[in-house]
């Protein structure tokens, strides 16, 4: 007879005494994590939590009073700045070192600000501030020129003058509302509103138009308008008879259609004075008014609108023409001021690939010339639009999503530009740079990478499919790389080579500041590392958070059966603090002991698992807790019975 029983198992114990970061890989060491919130490298070899953050500023808002009617308005976070003193864009207002400063009037949107001495300049705004003298204004000059433009022409039409105009809606949309009341022949469209539409002829459907009025009156008409920068006419409509004794009608169930052209639509902007960019297309308000551009010119401004003749529409126009480049990225080597730009160009009717810097020593010149001083701008083969520049040990590094282009030299005798690389930056990822001990850090399409001046390097393996993300951002500090991608923070530690995940935050930028790293976290400032400066008066010191580390399965190395006990953790921690230890089998439910501290000691947890392939042990907690070592016993044993 035979009997089938189990050996006896073998015992082994596992000490941990040194965790590294987190491993996303499919296999990883016994001191890596699968996942982990809010942990550190700050204590390695020890495993612990990070420091505590502090809400600098909260979003700033400002109480508007409208017929005795008081409103609050939230004002968005544009960009912040601590190069120069700590700065920051909040809506169209710029402020230094906690203080607005008046008379600097910004477009309310995303802003890209860059140290030049003691100025600060903002893009794309084109505008600056000087930090010692408090002088700020527009970097560019310009040049205004006059002039009409013919809108529509068509034959036997009817044009209705008082439903033309330019003007605001209740909204604050500032548009140009056009209505006509045209032939069945169809008609031409000669529109500086939209580049890609001269002369173009449209022949609309038919229909009867009465409006208002009698049937031989508008028999066969069409119309059309113009408005938010959209050209539209009539596909169809439901003509009604209304009125006795008369025939009279009217449109119901109208449906407007877009002409196929690139349409502008105004931004909701009023009383304000700056620039925008649609795509390649810039737009500027004055007071008000909506300025729409043709290439070769800044802006142009339809004035006034009116019919000079039975058969055409016309508008008269003010050009303002920029003596600078719109630059696409920038940044500063060497006191000039370096960018790039990919397609259309003030001043060109073509588009650009082109790299440019300013005159040596001052920002707003950019006219080129043979001098040592002068202005430079080079054009280049390689496609694609630049996606960012960063100075980097005394050459300029340009990036297009698969190229990487170093501009050396010191003077536009001896500028040179070479490729260098195959391994661009992401488009979108500008904000992904930072500088560590003289090596760049940035985010590629497949990774975060190293560039020290030979070849890059690919980093971030170990975060598996994150490190594929679309978006990137990232800030620096004490040989910390600190990236949030797709909105998770993650912390490389340059002298360690580890990887930390700490939370999901939506941070838009990162700046130092007085030995401190900030980050605009959705609408708020918030002192990631380091103390708040007391230009911060309002700061709010973060309460108790959860942090949590999950190992990766243990026991592969064995393809035999175990059982996981008594799990050993030498651990210390503050008042007020706790920590959770959790045994996973087989990724079954969890086996949990709760623990609170006292100081330094180590705690016992008698466990004993369900008979299993693996395990994972899990630890989370709260507060300022060390874990100095891990241990756990494994006893193995077989799966196939012996015979007797």
């Amino acid at each position: 007879m035979y009997t089938a029983y189990f050996k006896s198992g073998n015992v082994s114990r596992t000490v941990i005494s040194s965790f590294g970061g987190i491993n996303r890989r499919a296999r990883i060491g016994d001191g890596e994590f699968a996942d982990m919130q809010n942990m550190s490298a700050d204590a390695y070899p020890l495993l612990a939590p990070r420091a505590a953050r502090t809400v600098a500023q909260r979003q700033l808002t400002e109480t508007k009073t409208e017929q005795t009617v008081e409103t609050t308005v939230y004002k968005s976070l544009n960009g912040i700045l601590g190069d120069v003193g700590f700065c920051a864009v909040w809506g169209t207002d710029f402020y230094y070192l906690g203080q607005k400063i008046e008379g600097l009037s910004l477009i309310d949107g995303e802003k890209r600000l860059v140290a030049f001495g003691a100025n600060i300049l903002i893009y794309p705004d084109q505008k600056y501030y000087n930090t010692v003298t408090g002088e700020s204004g527009a970097m560019e000059t310009a040049e205004t020129v006059s002039g009409s433009e013919t809108i529509l022409t068509g034959n036997g039409f009817k044009y209705k003058a008082s439903d033309s105009r330019i003007s605001t809606d209740a909204d604050g949309n500032v548009y140009i509302s056009v209505n006509y009341i045209m032939g069945w022949r169809g008609f031409n469209l000669n529109s500086a509103l939209c580049k890609s539409a001269k002369e173009s002829f449209y022949m609309p459907q038919l229909y009867v138009d009465g409006e208002n009025a009698t049937k031989d009156s508008f028999k066969n008409y069409l119309r059309i308008r113009i408005q938010n920068g959209m050209i539209e006419y009539i596909s169809s409509a439901t003509t009604v008879c209304i009125g006795l004794g008369s025939d009279r009608y009217t449109l119901e169930d109208i449906v407007w259609k877009a002409l196929p052209i690139e349409a502008v639509t105004a931004p909701e902007l009023t009383g304000e004075t700056g620039y925008l960019w649609n795509g390649d297309t810039p737009i500027k308000i004055t007071d008000g008014m909506l300025y729409l551009a043709e290439p070769g010119d800044l802006s142009s401004v339809f004035s006034s609108i009116g019919n000079t003749s039975s058969s055409a529409l016309v508008c008269t126009y003010n050009w303002t023409k920029s003596n600078l480049p719109r630059l696409d990225h920038v940044c500063v080597l060497d006191n000039r001021l370096w960018g790039c730009r990919y397609g259309m160009q003030a001043g060109s009717t073509a588009a650009v690939n082109e790299i440019y810097c300013s005159k040596l020593g001052d920002f707003k010149k950019f006219t080129t010339g043979t001098t040592a001083d002068a202005a430079w701008s080079a054009s280049v083969g390689a496609y694609g639009k630049w996606t960012g520049c960063i100075a980097l040990g005394g050459r300029v590094l340009f990036f297009k999503e698969d190229k990487m282009l170093r501009v050396s030299g010191t003077k536009p005798a001896n500028f040179q530009i070479a490729e260098i690389a195959d391994v661009g930056l992401q488009s979108g990822c500008e904000k992904s740079m930072q500088i560590i001990d003289g090596v760049l850090y940035y985010k590629s399409r497949d990774g975060i990478y190293t560039y020290d001046g030979s070849m890059p390097t690919r980093i971030s393996d170990k975060l598996g499919d994150a490190q594929r993300a679309e978006t990137a951002v990232a800030g620096s500090i004490y040989g910390k790389y600190y990236v949030a991608l797709d909105g998770v923070l993650y912390v490389y530690d340059t002298y360690t080579g580890l990887w930390h995940k700490e939370d999901r935050q939506n941070i838009r930028y990162f700046t130092r500041y007085g030995g401190s790293l900030y980050a605009a976290v959705d609408q708020d400032i918030v002192c990631l590392v380091g103390e708040a400066d007391t230009i911060f008066a309002a700061a709010e010191p973060e309460g108790t958070f959860v942090w949590s580390c999950e190992s990766g399965d243990l026991g592969l190395e064995s393809p035999y059966q175990k059982y996981y006990k008594r799990v050993l953790i030498c651990a210390s921690g503050g008042f007020g603090a706790d920590m959770t230890v959790s045994m996973i089998p087989d990724g079954s439910e969890p086996i949990s002991a709760d623990f609170t501290f006292d100081g330094f000691g180590t705690v016992v947890f008698p466990v004993v698992t369900p008979r299993c392939d693996h395990m994972r042990v899990k630890i989370s907690g709260h507060g300022a807790v060390r874990i100095y070592s891990l241990s756990y016993e494994t006893e193995t044993v077989s799966d196939t019975p012996e015979r007797r």
